[in-house]
């Protein structure tokens, strides 16, 4: 049985904010949080680079900046976001040959497995939703509110989401965490988000990709016509979609759990085996 304490999950999650608080993790935060307003600016400079950046705005849909942002926001900035934080927590505290305390404290250990989830994705969370207010500032495209509504929505729903991904990653295999995750992510939010086939369903991407069309009503052109676009969308309810999303965080989440429950880890290096 997973156990669970409140207190003790807000006691981490307050600890490791403060910690997180150092020069090099704001300087990434920084980073994450600039990237989509500076990839924003360039796509302006490029497309119109005699005109004003007004001007170059301008000369670009709405659909195609809620396209853009929603890739840069939504699924880069926030994966790479958790990524960065919720992929090693548990690889840390072995690194630093703490989690023997922590595994023998009530509920320890799950204290410090959500703890470091809610940091994860509140990091991210916060990098994303302020680097699509600037982009969105700088590009100001037409239906701008609609689309940061809509954004902010997909972001909120997908960083909670890789992080749970990631977590379970990193309990299941501290010490190369960082490796399968970025398999899990090329492989599978990369190239099987894109597989016409059904195995596409059980991506993240997949179902963000088309809340984004239904709730802004895009009218994307694809090479293959409509029959391209029935690979890459399906016509589920937005609600249907929201519930798989909610869903599969929890199943991780509650995966990740047992895994730390019932999974031994040793604090010793390879080399000391």
């Amino acid at each position: 049985m997973i156990g669970i304490r409140p207190g003790n999950v807000a006691a981490v999650f307050r600890f490791e904010w403060k910690r997180s608080l150092t020069l090099p993790r704001m300087a990434w935060w920084l980073v994450l949080a600039c990237f989509p307003a500076l990839i924003t600016a360039l796509v302006i400079y490029k497309t119109e680079p005699n005109e004003s950046v007004r001007s170059g705005s301008a000369a670009l849909s709405a659909d195609f900046w809620a396209v853009m942002l929603f890739f840069l926001v939504s699924l880069v900035v926030s994966a790479l976001g958790v990524f960065l934080w919720a992929t090693p927590a548990i690889a840390t505290e072995l690194e630093r040959r703490s989690w023997v305390y922590l595994a023998t404290r009530p509920n320890g250990n799950m204290a410090v497995l959500f703890g470091r989830y809610l940091v994860a994705v509140s990091w991210a969370l916060s990098a994303a939703l302020i680097g699509l207010t600037l982009a969105l500032v700088i590009a100001q495209p037409q239906r701008a509110f609609e689309i940061w509504r809509v954004v902010a929505v997909l972001t909120t729903l997908s960083c909670p989401a890789f992080g749970a991904v990631y977590s379970l990653i990193g309990t299941f295999a501290p010490k190369r965490a960082m490796v399968f995750a970025i398999i899990y992510t090329l492989l599978f939010e990369v190239v099987i988000a894109f597989v016409p086939a059904m195995v596409q369903e059980f991506t993240i991407q997949f179902r963000l990709r088309c809340l984004l069309v239904r709730w802004l009503e895009l009218e994307l052109v694809f090479g293959g016509g409509p029959a391209a676009s029935q690979f890459l969308f399906n016509d589920t309810s937005p609600a249907q979609h929201v519930m798989v999303l909610l869903a599969m965080t929890a199943v991780y989440l509650l995966a990740a759990g047992c895994v730390l429950l019932w999974k031994e880890f040793s604090t010793a290096d390879d080399s000391d085996i």
